[in-house]
């Protein structure tokens, strides 16, 4: 991964998470050539339960003029006790988790509600 490349180091990004695609806000140019263009993404590996129940997809993106690596990211998906749980784990694009109830109504809401 490549600081140089990058504006804030794994921004926190709250509940945010793409599996796909970078984050241009955060890109300065490419340390090594000067460059600043899209980044492309190599090294794509889809990992899927059989079960469909989880989900990693890694890949790196890095400069699409001279091969620099910028940063590796890292995307999850989990089926948990009724609750699809996101996460994304990037330099470049960042920080972020989100969980979302299977259920029309998330039950942790109705609960909070009462509290």
């Amino acid at each position: 991964m490549c600081q140089e490349c990058i504006i804030e180091v794994s921004p926190d990004r709250g509940n945010v998470t793409v599996e796909s695609g970078f984050y241009p806000l955060n890109m300065k140019k490419c340390k090594n050539c000067n460059a600043f263009s899209t980044p492309k993404t190599t090294d794509y590996v889809n990992d899927e339960a059989e079960d469909s129940s989880s989900l990693t997809i890694t890949y790196n993106h890095t400069c699409s003029k001279c091969n620099h690596l910028i940063a590796c990211h890292e995307y999850t998906y989990q089926l948990n006790n009724g609750y699809h749980e996101y996460t994304m784990n990037c330099d470049l694009c960042g920080i972020g988790e989100a969980n979302v109830s299977v259920l029309p109504v998330d039950p942790k809401k109705i609960l909070e509600s009462y509290s």
